[in-house]
């Protein structure tokens, strides 16, 4: 190198290494040696449904659990089962006509799958109303075309539910939604915003779409307090405010990953934390055109945790701006995920807990333990032996609830690769001996070989589902 040069070259990674600086954050601790807590299904206190489960969920109180049935179209009943978690008890079950999954475009849904459909549901009294909605991927490869339908409260006890219109009679059709009781206000990912009634029967629509709002918005949670919102969206879009007015220009492929906070129900922005400025990844790049998962949790009053990927884990204080904490650890990503929003605070013991699904390696759920002080992993919980189906979270009683599901043996999946083998071999066998015969034309085609006895594993009549406390766990 030129000495003459050397100078120069000093000052410019000086610059650099004080624009890094600058950003005052942590580097990326990769958390591989976090203590591992392995469970089973006996571990659990466990109870016995004779229906399929779809989602389960914790009454306010944590002394019921709701377990609700798969999703049927209309005008096919869901079961709801009510239990009492105490004495292992089903208190009661009701059918209940749940709203039609609607395309993005508004269509009846025809078809769906239960990895792509989600039951938004959220309590409106002590554990008796539920306010809920059906959304889900429309298409694997379009993030914000989620699939939507007319908002619904169902009354567990009667059994009976009734679709919330406006005040001026109109149906009222959302997505993924947050809801904050105390106000009775709910927001959705469209931008529209409603204020209900005292009994949940109409709402006033505050806002029918938020233009301020930088396209597209993939998941909004409003705070405990019911004064702020938070919303997670790419940023595909550059703005040019001229005389006041946002106009859109597509920006290209490369999209920006915020996480925004605004006051709410004003809507007036906050803060905007631009996640590229720490984690400069292709990997979003590649994710923008799919569902990126994320979930938000706030901690005490002005802390977020936000959880991308299911890896990627930052604290952020949005009131000073100021980044607390981030790392990556070496979870993989789960094989079924159906919803990453399912986590708790424990403002006592200054903990949350997060579940992330079902892990590809080794078919287990995996529930992992934060500690707010020390803003890291603490502990992961693994439930093995049983796949996890779903699982719902408690506050009130740290407890944690999952459905179980046979997973088959080691022997079982190498009987059924085998015999798709074989039927693969026979098929290509078949297809030889025809083109012999027609090249031939001499012999008559020979007869099929008859097809073998599959060995059918008998699903257990019954699903086995149980709960759990967790505060042994969270010493």
């Amino acid at each position: 190198m030129n000495l003459k040069t050397l100078p120069f070259m000093t000052t410019i990674v000086l610059f650099i290494l004080s624009i890094n600086l600058s950003f005052a954050q942590k580097p990326i601790v990769l958390e591989n040696s976090v203590p591992e807590v392995v469970l089973k299904q006996s571990d659990f206190t466990l109870m016995e449904w004779d229906k399929p489960i779809f989602k389960l969920l914790f009454t306010p109180n944590a002394k019921q659990i709701v377990t609700i049935s798969e999703y049927q179209l209309p005008p096919e009943p869901t079961v709801f089962g009510v239990w009492d978690i105490q004495k292992q008890k089903l208190l009661y079950e009701q059918g209940v006509v749940l709203p039609q999954l609607l395309e993005y475009s508004g269509e009846p849904a025809t078809s769906f799958t239960k990895e792509d459909t989600q039951l938004i549901t959220e309590w409106v009294d002590d554990g008796q109303t539920l306010l809920l909605a059906m959304t889900g991927k429309q298409n694997r490869a379009e993030a914000i075309r989620l699939r939507q339908s007319k908002l619904q409260v169902v009354h567990l006890p009667s059994g009976k539910s009734w679709e919330v219109q406006t005040k001026d009679g109109n149906e009222i059709v959302v997505s993924q939604f947050s809801f904050h009781l105390k106000s009775k206000k709910l927001i959705d990912i469209k931008g529209q915003i409603l204020e209900f009634d005292a009994d949940f029967i109409q709402a006033n629509v505050l806002k029918s779409e938020l233009v301020e709002i930088r396209p597209p918005v993939n998941k909004v949670k409003i705070s405990p307090d019911g004064e702020k919102l938070f919303l997670f969206h790419f940023d595909q879009y550059t703005e040019d405010r001229v005389e006041e007015k946002i106009e859109f220009k597509h920006r290209g492929r490369r999209s920006e990953i915020l996480v925004s906070v605004y006051q709410f129900p004003e809507m007036i922005l906050l803060r905007d934390l631009n996640l590229r400025r720490f984690y400069l990844s292709n990997a979003f790049d590649k994710e923008s055109e799919q569902s990126l998962s994320v979930n938000f949790q706030l901690l005490a009053s002005k802390i977020l945790n936000v959880t991308l990927s299911h890896s990627f884990h930052v604290y952020w204080d949005f009131e000073e701006d100021r980044l607390l904490s981030r790392y990556t650890t070496s979870t993989t990503s789960p094989r079924s995920y159906y919803d990453l929003t399912k986590s708790f605070y424990l403002p006592n013991s200054q903990l949350y807990v997060l579940n992330y699904g079902v892990l590809n390696i080794s078919n287990s759920q995996l529930i992992s333990i934060h500690s707010i002080k020390y803003m890291k992993i603490q502990r992961e919980i693994s439930i093995r032996d049983w796949e996890l189906i779903d699982i719902a979270l408690s506050k009130k009683a740290s407890l944690i609830a999952g459905n179980f599901k046979r997973i088959p043996t080691t022997q079982e999946r190498s009987d059924q690769q085998l015999s798709k083998i074989k039927e693969k071999f026979a098929h290509l066998e078949q297809i030889r001996l025809e083109m012999m015969a027609k090249m031939q034309n001499k012999f008559p085609l020979p007869k099929s070989p008859e097809p073998q006895k599959k060995e059918v594993i008998q699903e257990p009549t019954t699903i086995k589902f149980g709960v759990l406390d967790l505060k042994k766990y969270l010493q």
